[in-house]
């Protein structure tokens, strides 16, 4: 819980309610499924990656948000 009040108050500029939550759903579950991921889930590379996906559509933030995490962690699911 701390993780995500640091996220959310640490940003010049707050993200997408929706992109946020996306993330932070596909975050958990990597850390669920892959703990040795933790140290990788950098939340300052993945803000200005998810500042992009605020620019699509409602459908598309979701998946944008949950590539970046993958995309931060290094784990890419088929």
């Amino acid at each position: 819980m701390q993780s995500i009040l640091d996220e959310v108050y640490s940003t010049p500029e707050p993200l997408d309610m929706l992109v946020h939550a996306a993330y932070r759903m596909e975050v958990c579950y990597l850390l669920h499924h892959y703990p040795e991921s933790e140290s990788s889930l950098e939340f300052d590379l993945a803000y200005p990656l998810l500042q992009a996906c605020e620019s699509e559509d409602e459908q598309a933030q979701t998946h944008c948000s949950m590539r970046v995490a993958h995309q931060v962690s290094g784990i890419m699911l088929e």
